[in-house]
């Protein structure tokens, strides 16, 4: 019995500190690429692990604001992920 509760605890947190990662990432994701220039099907995020979003978004931030493109920045931490 308690261990069935403790399991539930347990999923109950890491759901809730999945969905304050996604809306961190979604508000850096709104800031950095405002022009969405890549489909999102609604499963972006999980297109690429934190590292890789990371680094696309220091591509993004290295690129000035009127040029900045998801789909390039993308492309070049992870071609793969567009194909």
């Amino acid at each position: 019995m308690a261990l069935g509760i403790w399991l539930m605890w347990r999923s109950h947190l890491e759901s809730v500190a999945s969905k304050r990662a996604f809306a961190a990432w979604q508000a850096r994701i709104q800031s950095l690429a405002p022009a969405m220039d890549v489909d999102d099907d609604g499963h972006l995020y999980e297109w690429l692990d934190l590292p890789q979003w990371e680094a696309v978004f220091a591509e993004l931030e290295r690129v000035p604001r009127g040029s900045r493109s998801l789909r390039q920045a993308m492309g070049v931490v992870a071609p793969d992920a567009l194909a």
